[in-house]
């Protein structure tokens, strides 16, 4: 799974729950990434076989932009590593917004040619 792809999908659910001031756990982000994924057709592979994303999967997908978004305070974690959950910080709704913005202007662009 490309990382954009599940940085992009975490960043509209995680959108979502800020709408409504409430937080997300980290858990549930990562299921609704790999179920938005399968219903789009991703694949990967485990022992040769191709396999729609799990969990696991996001999970790596996501770890590199995940410490980009705590380094810069985009994200706020909050209780135990156990029982992770996450907000977007100001900051981060922000920069969520105009980043998803950018993306659908490129988007519309390839599609008016």
């Amino acid at each position: 799974m490309r990382p954009g792809f599940a940085a992009e999908t975490a960043l509209l659910n995680l959108l979502a729950f800020s709408d409504r001031d409430t937080e997300a756990s980290y858990d549930s982000v990562l299921a609704f990434v790999a179920e938005v994924a399968e219903d789009m057709g991703w694949t990967t592979t485990d022992g040769g076989e191709r396999r729609a994303p799990s969990d696991s999967d996001v999970a790596w997908s996501l770890f590199d932009i995940r410490q980009v978004w705590e380094a810069c305070d985009l994200v706020a974690f909050q209780r135990s590593w156990r029982d992770r959950r996450f907000t977007l910080t100001e900051v981060g709704k922000a920069a969520a917004l105009s980043y998803l913005r950018r993306v659908i202007r490129v988007v519309d662009a390839g599609h008016s040619r």
